[in-house]
């Protein structure tokens, strides 16, 4: 098949983000499909000037457009952003011929160039649901115009019901789609993934880290690896921090990121007096050397604020931590705590209550052989449930379905 992939933020694993479009688009190409992306380049030094640059990636096909674009940018840059890219790659994926088309959102607006090219093309379009839009921006007050939220929930209606198919990341996000009223038949569970292959590295490659940061050898370190945004609420770590000196100075927690909220933690650490002494905060890597910093680690977090529409995510850091076969914290409910629980390979904190969550984690880590324990079970879950291989494969079978569908249709109305 020629597949046309839609996807605003399309990174490679030589870049900084995350890479799940790399890894479908990468076993499409390897299972003989031709794959053309449609994505955007977010270097800020390019401004709006640049015209769509068109190069060969990794044997893949990638027509990128300038929209610069960063985390610290307040919602209303964003939402501009994502407009001028929302018209310009309709424009760009309309002249690309392809059997089947792929969008992948957020933002929502991922919907204009598909249903463009869908109706162009006169082929059929899977669409995936990374977020529920507009509910998750709503929940946070980054829309709150009643003009705006409408616009945006018909958005989404037009983006669902012009979708064969839709891949969903959780199963909440699922029951969120459903709610719309499409048929949940037509609706496949494919979460983040985890790449068992890529996490398997050599224990020098941890101690190498290690060394490169400066964290003692058989110090306990806790990771943050991930988005410092507003939503992330990666401010907690702070107060982590803090309680975790009462128990032992000599646990570190080491976030990798950068975001919004990256000069708010760092002021708030030093005010905590924790900066540099049991909080590290470094920017964030490139995505092929994060499986040194995983290896690294004693145990990984992965956080947001006191939200319930956040429990259906499908954060990258969680099945990383599954795969690199480390414990994880998590300061949230909803489907990914209920597989830690299950499966016993992680801890469960409290959100607003450092004091409690700080003596969960202590308790854990002192427990005899826990850590190792965990960590097996952790790797264990990502072999049997999201490794990488697998799931690709489940992307390009629904790909295959909704072309099938798409050409007994053609023969309906023939």
């Amino acid at each position: 098949m020629k597949i046309l992939y839609i996807a605003q933020y399309f990174n490679t694993p030589k870049m900084k983000g995350a890479t799940r479009h790399f890894e479908i688009a990468h076993y499409l190409l390897e299972a003989g499909h031709e794959v053309y992306l449609v994505a955007s380049n977010k270097d800020t030094r390019l401004g709006f000037k640049a015209r769509w640059k068109y190069e060969i990636e990794y044997g893949l096909h990638v027509y990128r457009y300038p929209v610069p674009f960063a985390n610290k940018m307040n919602y209303l840059k964003k939402i501009v952003c994502f407009i001028i890219f929302g018209i310009q790659s309709a424009l760009k994926a309309r002249s690309i011929q392809c059997d089947v088309i792929l969008a992948t959102s957020t933002p929502l607006t991922i919907a204009v160039p598909a249903i463009a090219a869908m109706v162009r093309q006169k082929a059929p379009m899977v669409f995936e649901v990374r977020d529920l839009w507009p509910e998750l921006p709503v929940a946070i007050g980054a829309i709150k115009n009643p003009v705006l939220i409408k616009m945006a929930q018909w958005l989404e209606r037009q983006a669902y019901f012009h979708a064969t198919r839709i891949i969903a990341l959780s199963p909440g996000m699922k029951d969120g789609v459903v709610k719309t009223g499409y048929a949940e038949e037509k609706i496949e569970i494919i979460s983040n993934m985890s790449q068992c292959r890529r996490f398997d590295v050599d224990s020098s490659s941890g101690a190498e880290f290690r060394k490169q940061y400066g964290i003692p050898e058989d110090a306990v370190l806790i990771l943050y690896a991930g988005t410092l945004g507003e939503i992330n609420g990666v401010s907690y770590i702070v107060e982590l921090a803090c309680e975790m000196r009462k128990f032992d100075s000599s646990i570190i927690f080491f976030v990798l990121g950068e975001g919004r909220d990256e000069g708010l933690i760092k002021r708030n650490a030093i005010a905590a007096g924790v900066a540099e002494k049991n909080l590290f905060i470094r920017p964030r890597i490139e995505k092929e050397q994060i499986p040194y910093a995983f290896n690294a680690a004693t145990l990984t977090c992965s956080f947001f604020i006191n939200l319930r529409e956040m429990w259906s995510n499908s954060a990258n850091k969680f099945f990383d931590s599954l795969a690199a076969g480390r414990p994880i914290i998590l300061n949230y409910r909803g489907w990914q705590a209920e597989i830690i629980d299950k499966h016993d390979a992680g801890i469960v904190i409290p959100n607003n209550d450092a004091d409690s969550a700080t003596q969960k984690i202590w308790n854990k880590i002192k427990q005899p052989n826990w850590l190792d324990q965990a960590g097996k079970k952790a790797r264990r879950v990502a072999v049997e449930q999201f490794d990488r291989d697998t799931l690709v494969k489940k992307v390009e079978h629904t790909l295959i379905k909704a072309r099938q569908e798409g050409m007994a249709t053609e023969k309906l109305i023939v």
